[in-house]
């Protein structure tokens, strides 16, 4: 029973010293992100960036006008519900024709790339391809082919 106890008192040692160790350890790596996070704070601070709507990146035949009716048809559609019948014919109207622009300023500009590389089978393809939205990447097709049967 005494070398039970003993045992006992060991292992109960031993468990409060690793405990111990655990809780020291945590305590560290928790002031160390804490000085991580302040001295990020401090130097690398979040900032919250606005980009102008000037600067921000859309499809090539997208003009000033088309802009500026995508807008007034966002909030027309905003500012329908519940509305007259007149209001909503309205609205129909103005999202038929502004779509109508749209293809029509598409193929306009994309026939104009089509004939500017005429001679140039490359770079037709490549805008035939940017059309239907066609990825070129490669890095999938080596895994189908294999040389001497090796992958």
């Amino acid at each position: 029973m005494i070398i039970y106890l003993r045992i006992l008192k060991r292992f109960y040692v031993s468990l409060i010293g690793h405990v111990l160790i655990i809780s020291v350890l945590k305590n560290h790596m928790k002031s160390f992100f804490d000085i991580i996070h302040e001295y990020t704070d401090i130097y690398a601070p979040l900032k919250t960036v606005h980009i102008p709507s000037k600067c921000i990146i859309r499809e090539p035949c997208m003009t000033k006008g088309l802009l500026k009716s995508s807008i007034t048809l966002s909030k027309m559609h905003k500012t329908n519900s519940g509305k007259s019948l007149n209001q909503q014919q309205l609205y129909k109207k103005y999202r038929n024709l502004y779509y109508m622009l749209i293809r029509k300023e598409k193929v306009q500009y994309y026939g104009s790339l089509l004939y500017k590389f005429k001679g140039d089978v490359s770079k037709t393809w490549r805008v035939l391809n940017s059309i239907i939205g066609k990825i070129s990447d490669k890095s999938g097709v080596s895994d189908c082919f294999s040389v001497k049967n090796t992958k």
